[in-house]
């Protein structure tokens, strides 16, 4: 072929690639929402934009139901909604019984980040379909939603915040739950038997304030991650800090799960097989390097720390989790319901608070214990403030060394793995000089 020709063809195809690239950057715009800017509601921009822009919200007051429906998009060019400028972005409900968010149909790849400056507000008589709503009642999913650093503020004791039903690879990360709701993050309904990723949902470094009956809860759910969140209660009236209601394969990791002083539980786990109104066991379920932390608070002692609900509870883990304070539950820290059976279940390389005599590990149906033990450092909250060894940042996996925490929990060195709760902390034997707790707390 002659060279000229060859020369010509590579020329054209560069220009090609020149123009598909300036095309695509045109087409990626940035719609601005609010006063004096292009639109005046979020659902206008909603309904304008196209896969690749960011809907920017400034601050105000938006009173609107936001409806996105069968907008589907992709990984590499998602529709963003962002806080824009500096200043609170507020947005409620038109309709106290209807969702503020609502995402569904077969909406895929969008992400709503509200920058830790917007908050969402939940309606007052919304039933049991949440504020923010991630649904596709049709049997497919919703696909690829992310929710982040959003305040999020129930209005009702008797309702959730975020539900979600028929849905895969969403992620709900850096959010705070707070004020007057039932549950935090609740998936219910349709649940794919298979999807396009390891887990359907990720519930990541949220801090989830006194929820009336958990934080997160699935009933008939599988495949959830739940990692680095802080869930507790300092207000009397709750039931349980996180709920499984049937389902398999959830992994619940490096969260704090705290009642402090005011606060009662139930239990601050309900693990609870579904085999008695038609649903499943709970199966191959693993709680790693989670800190259960009794600072002040109460639990019943009917159902224990972690309690094993009335039906079965198969092929599960708990392992390398720190139980501190003294939790005055003398049936055991595990603890299963009348007439509740289970099978190969472990809990291996947990430690408890040495202080803590009135609490057996326990001895539910099913379960082996192996190398648990009774020799941790107590570091108790004074008054009612966060504790600070209980930032979300302080989470750690030992595996991970490019996450370390802030605080050290026990002194050792960094590399010493295995990690016990969601610190680190070396198993053996205990420290005979603990160092200085952290800035408001006191060691006992």
């Amino acid at each position: 072929m002659n060279k000229n020709y060859i020369k010509l063809a590579i020329l054209l195809f560069v220009c090609g690639l020149s123009y598909f690239a300036i095309i695509s950057d045109v087409s990626a715009a940035t719609l601005e929402v609010g006063a004096g800017r292009t639109y005046s509601t979020i659902q206008a921009a909603v309904n304008t934009a196209s896969c690749g822009d960011t809907i920017s919200i400034y601050p105000g007051t938006y009173t609107e139901n936001v409806d996105i429906d069968n907008r589907q998009c992709s990984s590499s060019s998602k529709i963003t909604i962002s806080s824009g400028g500096t200043g609170a972005v507020i947005v409620s409900p038109l309709s106290q019984s209807s969702q503020t968010f609502w995402f569904h149909g077969t909406t895929d790849w969008w992400t709503i980040d509200g920058g830790n400056q917007m908050t969402i507000n939940g309606g007052s008589s919304i039933g049991n379909s949440g504020a923010f709503r991630i649904a596709n009642t049709s049997g497919g999913a919703v696909d690829g939603v992310e929710v982040k650093n959003i305040i999020f503020n129930g209005n009702n004791a008797d309702y959730g915040i975020i539900t979600l039903s028929g849905y895969d690879r969403i992620l709900i990360e850096g959010n705070t739950f707070q004020g007057s709701y039932y549950r935090g993050v609740e998936g219910q309904g349709i649940q794919l038997t298979s999807g396009a990723s390891a887990y359907r949902l990720t519930v990541f470094k949220n801090t989830f304030i006194n929820p009336n009956y958990a934080g997160v809860e699935g009933s008939e759910q599988s495949y959830w991650l739940v990692e680095k969140n802080y869930i507790y209660r300092d207000t009397p009236g709750g039931r349980y800090l996180i709920q499984h209601r049937g389902g398999s394969n959830w992994t619940i990791r490096n969260n704090i799960f705290e009642v402090r002083a005011g606060g009662d539980l139930f239990a601050t786990v309900f693990l609870r097989g579904n085999t008695t109104s038609g649903g499943s066991p709970i199966q191959n379920e693993i709680y790693m390097n989670n800190t259960f932390a009794n600072t002040g608070g109460a639990i019943s002692n009917s159902y224990g720390v972690v309690f094993l609900g009335w039906d079965p509870v198969q092929n599960s883990l708990f392992q390398n989790n720190l139980f501190l304070g003294n939790w005055n539950t003398a049936s055991g820290i595990f603890q299963y319901g009348s007439g509740g059976t289970g099978a190969n279940n472990t809990a291996i390389n947990n430690i408890k608070t040495a202080s803590d005599v009135n609490s057996p590990w326990g001895n539910p149906n099913g379960w082996t214990f192996t190398n648990n033990t009774v020799s941790a450092v107590n570091y108790q909250a004074s008054g009612n403030k966060p504790s600070p060894y209980f930032k979300i940042t302080a989470s750690y996996n030992g595996s991970d060394s490019n996450n370390p925490p802030t605080d050290d929990f026990d002194g050792n060195l960094r590399a010493t793995i295995p990690d016990i709760g969601a610190f680190e902390y070396i198993s053996g034997a205990p420290d005979t000089t603990p160092p200085s707790a952290p800035t408001g707390l006191a060691v006992n």
